[in-house]
């Protein structure tokens, strides 16, 4: 199965001028799945292609909300799966609005079931930059990094 990668709703402009200011040498990159061989598997991939950055996996969203409360200077770029029993991707992002950090991270939604409403919902929210089909490929993370890269050296 193809691994899919959607940047959302942001026009080249827009997005160009929030990754300017995103720092990979500072950034930290964040993997939130309750499947804890999805993240093993991820978290190697995240390491070899993000080589220089710290890479932090969380099977508990709530936990993860805890590391960005506690970590206020830090920048993150994180990847958040959709679909968790304990708090899902929505819910996490609402939880995340309530703190004071909403111009320092990056995220990118994540799901094994693609379907439009969800990708349009996706779209329509203001924190996300991009929606990625799972199971996620070397493919795929490399073309984040890149996307990333690209637009804050221009």
């Amino acid at each position: 199965m193809a691994c899919i990668v959607t940047y959302l709703g942001k026009s080249a402009y827009e997005l160009t001028m929030e990754l300017k200011s995103f720092d990979m040498a500072m950034t930290k990159i964040m993997i939130i799945d309750d499947n804890k061989t999805h993240l093993v598997l991820s978290e190697g991939r995240f390491g070899r292609i993000f080589e220089k950055e710290e890479v932090l996996t969380f099977d508990s969203p709530k936990q993860a909300l805890e590391e960005l409360s506690k970590d206020v200077d830090g920048e993150y770029l994180i990847f958040l799966d959709l679909y968790m029993p304990e708090v899902d991707g929505w819910q996490f992002l609402e939880q995340y609005e309530g703190l004071s950090r909403k111009e320092k991270d990056k995220f990118y939604m994540l799901s094994a079931a693609v379907d439009q409403s969800s990708i349009e919902k996706a779209r329509n929210h203001s924190l996300l930059d991009g929606f990625i089909s799972k199971p996620l490929t070397f493919h795929a993370i490399d073309s984040v990094r890149k996307h990333v890269l690209k637009a804050a050296t221009v």
